[in-house]
C-alpha cells in the first residue's frame, strides 16, 4: 500500500471514521460529566431542599448515562481520561439563572449530539446507534431542567 493510501485510509477509511466517531463520543462523555458536576455545584447552592433534590436527581440521571456511554466507549477501547473539572458557579446568579444556564449547556450538547448523529449514521452505525440513544436520554434531561425552571419561576417559559 503507498504512502498516499496509508493516509487517505487514516482519515476517510472505515478505521479513521470509528476513529473521529470515538474522539466524538469520548467528548460526549466528557459533556456529560461536567455537567453532572456543574448540576451538583447547583444543587448545593439551591434556595429550597426540593430543588437540590431535583437537581441531584437530574444529575445521578447525567452520571447513569455517562456511565452506560463509558461502557460502549470501553467496548469500543478507546482510552478515557479526566475531563476538565467544571468551574465554580457565577457568583450573583439567582437560582433561577443557574438552572436555565443547566438548560442551555443540555440544549447545547443536544445540538451537538444531532450533528454527530447525522455525521456518522452511514460511516460508522454503532456509533449512529448510541448517539441516537443519548439524544433520548438528553431529552429527557431538558425536560427535568424545564420542570425544574417552571417550579422556580412559573412565567419564565411563557
Amino acid at each position: 500500500m503507498s504512502w498516499s493510501a496509508r493516509v487517505r485510509d487514516a482519515f476517510s477509511g472505515e478505521e479513521g471514521q470509528k476513529r473521529h466517531s470515538s474522539a466524538a463520543l469520548l467528548a460526549i462523555y466528557n459533556g456529560f460529566l461536567a455537567r453532572r458536576a456543574q448540576l451538583l455545584l447547583h444543587a448545593d447552592k439551591a434556595p429550597a431542599e426540593s430543588s437540590a433534590a431535583a437537581l441531584r436527581a437530574l444529575a445521578d440521571a447525567l452520571g447513569s448515562t455517562a456511565g452506560w456511554l463509558r461502557q460502549a466507549l470501553d467496548a469500543r477501547a478507546v482510552t478515557v481520561r479526566p475531563g476538565v473539572p467544571p468551574s465554580e458557579a457565577a457568583t450573583g446568579m439567582s437560582h433561577w439563572a443557574r438552572i436555565v444556564a443547566d438548560l442551555e449547556a443540555q440544549q447545547a450538547a443536544r445540538d451537538e449530539i444531532l450533528l454527530c448523529a447525522a455525521r456518522f449514521a452511514d460511516s460508522d452505525p454503532e456509533a449512529g446507534a448510541l448517539l441516537d440513544v443519548l439524544l433520548e436520554h438528553v431529552e429527557d434531561h431538558c425536560g427535568a431542567l424545564r420542570s425544574e425552571i417552571a417550579r422556580a419561576d412559573p412565567q419564565a417559559l411563557d
